[in-house]
């Protein structure tokens, strides 16, 4: 069973109704508002994954919320609605923050399809993120293994030169560990 929780921000109450009964149907976990106060409201109080977002709102435009949603949970993906679909719009509305872009009538077939990549997406970027923290747990308990002083101060600074986005030359001897210390570097940056 999907455990997605999507907030459906519109002012219709047909077109929320419908949508609503689609995605519970469809076995998503669904709250509902009917204007930006109560949106905002319901995100504050309630795990949300994917919010569904009218662009025009009675209380307030569907840009100006994406935005204060997007100040809340920077990573929150958000599908704009509209029945007054343009390239000017959808551009707008990308460029403030949202994920997808759709106009009404909507296509169902098109917006499950929009929210599985979605879901696609985000379970992507925590996996990622998992096997970043692992890896990283990992390296520090296992890599680099030392004893004396001098290579205590050596892996402090491959932990302080991983953090830059500085290029760094690594010099010594043949079999001194100059792969070693590259991999941990390149392993613990946040750059790749």
């Amino acid at each position: 069973m999907n455990k997605t929780y999507i907030l459906i921000v519109e002012d219709e109450d047909t077109q929320r109704s419908l949508l609503g009964g689609l995605l519970t149907k469809e076995g998503y976990k669904v709250k509902e508002a009917s204007n930006g106060h109560t949106a905002l409201q319901t995100f504050k109080e309630n795990p949300i994954d994917i919010i569904l977002l009218d662009y025009k709102l009675p209380d307030t435009d569907g840009l100006m919320l994406l935005k204060q949603f997007k100040e809340l949970n920077p990573e929150i993906d958000v599908v704009m609605i509209t029945a007054f679909g343009s390239i000017e719009n959808a551009v707008d509305a990308l460029k403030a923050g949202a994920s997808e872009y759709l106009t009404k009538p909507i296509d169902l077939d098109d917006l499950l399809f929009k929210l599985k990549k979605i879901e696609e997406k985000k379970s992507l970027i925590h996996e990622n993120r998992v096997l970043k923290e692992t890896l990283k747990e990992r390296l520090k308990s296992e890599s680099f293994i030392y004893a004396s002083e001098k290579m205590h101060d050596v892996a402090s600074l491959i932990a302080r030169v991983a953090k830059t986005d500085s290029t760094c030359m690594i010099q010594g001897e043949s079999g001194a560990g100059k792969e070693v210390i590259v991999r941990v570097i390149h392993e613990l940056s946040e750059r790749r």
